[in-house]
């Protein structure tokens, strides 16, 4: 038979608690589907880059959530966009996606995780230039402080607006790679992750 506990005993209950996703937790992903992002086909149209990449690193590493975006948002006569992530209900981030095989760096160039000047990025990649461009329209129009673009393995990211700065003068953020992004992922998760953007 087996024993009652009286009233003065002690009923330890286990709650489950949920981690905080965190920097390593997004790394511990990336790793897992690192192989899997790479294998993207160059020649992928963009709507399978989007599905095969740019989503599995916005939401399942970057911990976006899909009720934080809104995805072809109509922004007046700019256009659509691609993604446009809310914190706190105010628009923070816009993402123009393009496929895999438009590319987004200096040729044969490498940069490392720091501020690269826009003019350099578009005379030297003018697909980059025009992409970041549209994207700024988009961004402006909805008044979010960021904007970014990516063709699934490279990420580029900047300030909608610097007072009293020309859109040539601002600073972007160059990852050129899914190597690039694995070597330097901290300073990727604060560029891009819902935590890093919610906290300017």
């Amino acid at each position: 038979m087996l024993p009652f506990a009286n009233s003065d005993s002690t009923m330890h209950i286990m709650t489950e608690t949920v981690a905080e996703w965190s920097a390593d937790s997004a790394f511990a992903e990336f790793e897992c589907r690192f192989n899997e992002l790479n294998s993207l086909d160059v020649l992928s149209n963009e709507a399978e880059t989007r599905l095969k990449a740019v989503d599995i690193i916005l939401f399942d590493v970057l911990d976006w959530l899909k009720e934080d975006v809104e995805v072809e948002k109509y922004c007046r006569a700019v256009g659509f966009a691609d993604y446009v992530f809310s914190t706190r209900k105010s628009i923070a981030l816009v993402v123009e996606a393009k496929r895999k095989e438009v590319p987004f760096t200096i040729p044969a160039a490498k940069f490392k995780s720091e501020p690269l000047c826009f003019a350099l990025l578009e005379n030297e990649s003018s697909s980059a230039g025009l992409a970041l461009r549209q994207a700024l329209g988009y961004a402006a129009s909805l008044g979010a402080r960021y904007v970014a673009i990516t063709n699934g393995h490279q990420w580029i990211l900047s300030l909608t607006y610097v007072q009293a700065q020309s859109v040539e003068e601002r600073q972007v953020v160059i990852f050129d790679s899914l190597t690039s992004i694995r070597d330097n992922f901290r300073q990727f998760w604060k560029c891009f992750s819902k935590s890093a953007i919610g906290s300017n």
